[in-house]
């Protein structure tokens, strides 16, 4: 199983085998102050299996780890992808994960796709304090 891509979004649905995205790209929030509760956002994903593998029993997880270090898992549980075999020598699986999170302090945060089991990428999430200047770039 191979990550095809990843992409964090202010909204994402698939609906007939394509991806709509909404702010997609982001990689920096603003905020007046922390504690910070940011709207839910969505991580969008697709892994690719080819015709030697399994469609079953793959999973995916995220983890976010703060400025501290300190790491959280934002699934309950991984959650099984949705492979299945059809006339393609390769199949997708995509992923849209909606993710709400309450920041607790300025600095990068890292997100983590795990790929059964293992991190497949990683996403630099910086959250800074909003200024007079960044809030007219807004």
């Amino acid at each position: 199983m191979e990550l095809d891509f990843a992409i964090l979004a202010s909204a994402a649905e698939a609906n007939n085998g394509k991806i709509n995205l909404l702010g997609g790209g982001f990689d920096t929030v603003h905020a007046e102050d922390v504690p910070f509760s940011m709207p839910p956002f969505a991580l969008v994903v697709r892994f690719t299996l080819d015709e030697s593998e399994s469609t079953e029993g793959h999973t995916i997880g995220v983890e976010m780890a703060s400025p501290d270090g300190d790491v959280k898992g934002l699934l309950d549980d991984d959650g099984e992808l949705p492979f299945a075999r059809g006339s393609k020598k390769k199949q997708n699986a995509v992923g849209i994960i909606q993710i709400a999170f309450q920041f607790e302090s300025f600095g990068k945060y890292e997100i983590r796709v795990l790929g059964d089991g293992e991190v497949v990428k990683t996403f630099e999430l910086n959250v800074e304090q909003r200024t007079t200047k960044n809030a007219k770039e807004k």
